[in-house]
């Protein structure tokens, strides 16, 4: 469960920072597969992240900045 939280967090960062890349590549710096990859962007949209590929960068990123956020508030 905490390897997926901190890959979920990792995404987040690098959509943040554009440095993505491409799906095969996004999914390489994950060390996970490009569907297992595929599966965690769905996640990430489907928790309200509004995430698009930028042809021009080359990368993922969000269309609107939000704060990603795991755990309790109190």
């Amino acid at each position: 469960m905490l390897q997926k939280i901190d890959r979920l967090k990792y995404m987040d960062y690098l959509i943040r920072i554009e440095g993505t890349g491409n799906m095969k590549l996004f999914a390489k710096k994950l060390n996970i597969s490009r569907s297992t990859c595929g599966a965690y962007l769905k996640l990430l949209r489907d928790m309200g992240g509004k995430i698009s590929y930028c042809h021009s960068k080359g990368s993922y990123k969000y269309e609107e900045i939000k704060q990603f956020i795991i755990g309790y508030q109190s």
